[in-house]
């Protein structure tokens, strides 16, 4: 852990004893890393993308989902593997008839898997975007928003920010300054994405999603920390109990 602490070290047939003071702190230097993005599209009751979530470190799986249909999907509606996704949150246009909600599983099974989402009725269209990272640790935070740029105020360094969005007056969305749009179906008005990167010290940022006008926007944004990398700095050295 993060702080001081000291270790006891036996030297030469424990003739001799040493004392360690050392000082252990997260480094600023961990980063997330882009693994791979996946997406699909039905009509049907449920909606589900093949997604290779790869084998490294410390894994983090996003999925954003929109749906043509009155009703809430929740967590346990939303699976990768079998295992059950946590809700960020979820935003509805059109009394209800057009949503869109996201998602997240950490440390997902490794490899190549599905994603599911699934709803209680086939009215209409359902897209599913499921996008995969190394390198992180947990959830930080998220919200649910009507801006096209939707903020968020992280509460480490380094933390990644993902989202998804729809412009209801059918405009085209666009990527802005900081966030990258990873989805390439479901209509020029609907868009999900991330940074592609840190976006700096733990306060307030926002991904940028540019359209010709401002108007009825909904967003759901989400950010996940970074893994710490714990260094060691040896702070002081002292011999004790020699020839006991």
């Amino acid at each position: 852990p993060a702080g001081s602490t000291s270790m006891e070290v036996i030297l030469a047939s424990d003739t001799t004893t040493a004392t360690i003071m050392a000082s252990f702190a997260p480094s600023a230097l961990a980063g997330i890393e882009f693994n791979a993005f996946s997406h699909s599209s039905s009509t049907g009751t449920s909606a589900s993308s093949t997604h290779d979530s790869g084998a490294e470190a410390d894994r983090f799986l996003i999925i954003g989902v929109m749906w043509q249909s009155n009703e809430s999907i929740a967590g346990a509606a939303v699976t990768y593997d079998g295992v059950a996704s946590t809700k960020i949150g979820e935003q509805s246009q059109t009394g209800g008839a057009r949503r869109i909600a996201l998602y997240y599983i950490e440390d997902p099974s490794s490899g190549s898997n599905t994603a599911t989402a699934t709803r209680g009725s086939s009215t209409g269209s359902m897209f599913i975007f499921v996008t995969s990272l190394s390198g992180a640790d947990v959830f930080d935070v998220g919200g649910t928003e009507d801006p096209h740029t939707p903020a968020l105020t992280t509460t480490a360094d380094n933390d990644w920010m993902f989202g998804i969005t729809r412009n209801g007056a059918g405009q085209t969305v666009t990527a802005g300054t900081g966030t990258i749009r990873r989805s390439s179906t479901g209509g020029g008005d609907l868009a999900f994405g991330d940074s592609n990167g840190s976006v700096g010290s733990a306060g307030a940022h926002n991904l940028t999603w540019d359209v010709a006008s401002s108007s009825a926007f909904i967003s759901v944004t989400g950010s996940v920390k970074p893994v710490a990398v714990v260094t060691a700095v040896v702070r002081n050295l002292m011999t004790l109990g020699v020839g006991r």
